[in-house]
């Protein structure tokens, strides 16, 4: 219950607020393409942040690695009296200060420090392998969800279209039975096909609300927010298929999960030998 205003004072209720732009954003159809698509999955999923932090802490190891070892500074101090004289029987002198610098010649003489740097570049290597896999599989993800709508999109258009026809089919044949051009079994065999085509219909929307969700998942957009995507299936061009022989080639050179298997092997050999440097000491 509000307060009445006194007459002469000013209005106890404030104005009400204009709303803003950002009102109904959520309601607002996001249209994407597959440019679109692609870099917002890169940008909202979590795992390559993380794996791009792995390169960068990999990185910061060879740094680590490269840096020479500190000095060690050792003091002490000798024969303080401690209000005690000095005696024949007891040593004496002057106080004492002491301060020894050492520094180790271990990494040099072994190879120690070169050995941890070539260990810690693999881990680079590794690493920059390992993200640029999960970045291609990333793509590779949001690229077929991306045509699974487009897919699903076309075969519940294309199911529309069907049960429209059918649609018109059982009309015209509810006409003719209607004259007597045709009997009623013909209409009743129209509508078998329309309930068939109904549930069709059905079954392409549960496909299209599948692929979306399934696209969401890369994209990172919850449920609330309507998703469109922008694309063709047409294939202009198709690619000549490659052989057998070519297309292991191409896989072995090209794809980063096996380029780091083959890098994992390399920076084992690499701590093999950095841990039997280290076996020796000064």
């Amino acid at each position: 219950m509000q307060d009445a205003v006194q007459p002469g004072t000013a209005s106890a209720a404030p104005p009400a607020p204009v709303p803003s732009g950002d009102i109904g954003i959520a309601d607002a159809v996001r249209e994407l393409t597959l440019n679109q698509a692609i870099g917002r999955a890169l940008e909202a999923d979590p795992q390559i942040k993380a794996g791009l932090e792995s390169v960068r802490q990999a990185e910061a190891d060879l740094v680590t690695a490269g840096l020479l070892p500190n000095p060690e500074l050792t003091a002490d101090v000798l024969m303080i009296p401690w209000a005690q004289p000095w005696r024949e029987t007891r040593q004496g002198g002057p106080t004492q200060t002491d301060a020894l610098v050492s520094f180790p010649i271990d990494w040099f003489l072994f190879g120690k420090r070169a050995a941890a740097i070539v260990t810690a570049q693999k881990g680079v290597d590794v690493t920059t392998a390992q993200f640029s896999d999960l970045l291609r599989r990333r793509i590779a993800g949001t690229i077929a969800a991306f045509y699974d709508v487009l897919e699903a999109q076309a075969l519940l258009d294309l199911a529309r279209v069907d049960l429209d026809n059918l649609s018109q089919l059982e009309r015209i044949t509810a006409n003719r039975v209607e004259l007597g051009g045709a009997g009623t079994i013909e209409l009743d065999r129209v509508r078998v096909f329309i309930f068939g085509s109904r549930r069709e219909v059905r079954s392409r929307e549960t496909a299209l609300a599948t692929a979306i969700a399934r696209l969401r998942t890369f994209l990172g957009y919850s449920d609330d927010v309507p998703l469109k995507v922008k694309g063709e299936l047409d294939v202009a061009a198709p690619a000549a298929p490659l052989a057998v022989d070519a297309a292991f080639a191409l896989a072995e050179e090209n794809r980063p999960d096996l380029i780091a298997l083959q890098r994992r092997i390399a920076m084992a050999a690499a701590n093999v030998e950095l841990e039997e440097r280290r076996a020796y000491t000064v």
